[in-house]
């Protein structure tokens, strides 16, 4: 049985990770799927694994990589031969990775069997860095929100400008998605996001956010507000240092009730 170490996570000091190569990993895989299966009478034969979300491989070999990828898509197969193996992208911001161990990993699996999750894709894309993951299909992430963490803070500009780049011609790009830690803050980077799925980006954000704001409280009272909000607390990598308080400080906020 083939073990690797992984690092220290969190307060956890050891835990191990079954080589996805070793025979062992195939049977549990297998055993998995068909209990979940079982159990839920249902698949809708997408997979997720992530073998290497912030943990670093063992070989720096690009067939040992192409080895890894055909085992656990094998294993997934081996139950649903209509099988999509959804994969985080997020791996790939560790500097280890480089593009020859990414491509192959990635084209061990057939194309259009493994959809990539471009994670954080809003401020760091990286299916640009890997050439489009090497033919296989991906979603445009926006995250966000790391931990679960409080505050006014969204990334608009970025935003917008890296998803005009990734709709371009010569993309392998399917969709687009949200993955924050965290959703009991900054709706309206959310509620934006989910607009970008459905058209176009508008022409001013500025009247966009006036309109976000009637929507989501009923009044144009706080219109302005939010004229101001998206493009300062909204428009700058991980938040500005915009003081809000001091430029909305004789704004009614009673009049917004």
């Amino acid at each position: 049985m083939q073990l690797t170490k992984k690092r220290r996570t969190f307060i956890v000091e050891k835990t191990y990770m079954l080589e996805p190569t070793d025979p062992l990993f195939h049977r549990i895989g297998v055993i998995l799927i068909e209990e979940m299966r079982a159990t839920y009478n249902y698949t809708d034969g997408v997979y997720n694994c992530d073998p290497y979300n912030e943990q670093t491989p063992h070989s720096t070999e690009p067939s040992y990589m192409a080895k890894v990828g055909s085992s656990i898509y094998g294993t997934l197969a081996a139950v649903d031969t209509d099988a999509v193996w959804l994969l985080q992208g997020w791996f790939l911001l560790n500097e280890f990775w480089t593009p020859e161990l990414a491509e192959g990993l990635l084209t061990s699996v057939p194309k259009g069997r493994i959809l990539v999750l471009d994670l954080a894709a809003e401020v760091t894309p990286v299916y640009n860095k890997f050439d489009n993951f090497y033919g296989q299909p991906f979603i445009f992430c926006m995250l966000n929100n790391y931990g679960g963490a409080d505050g006014l803070f969204g990334n608009v500009d970025m935003l917008l400008d890296n998803l005009a780049i990734a709709r371009g011609p010569n993309t392998t790009l399917v969709g687009t998605g949200l993955t924050m830690e965290g959703i009991d803050q900054n709706y309206v980077m959310y509620d934006f996001m989910m607009e970008l799925a459905w058209g176009e980006p508008p022409d001013n954000v500025s009247d966009w956010a006036a309109r976000y704001a009637v929507q989501r409280y009923g009044s144009s009272a706080p219109q302005e507000a939010w004229r101001y909000l998206i493009v300062s607390k909204y428009f700058y990598a991980f938040g500005g240092e915009v003081d809000c308080t001091a430029e909305l400080g004789n704004w009614d906020t009673h009049s917004a009730m």
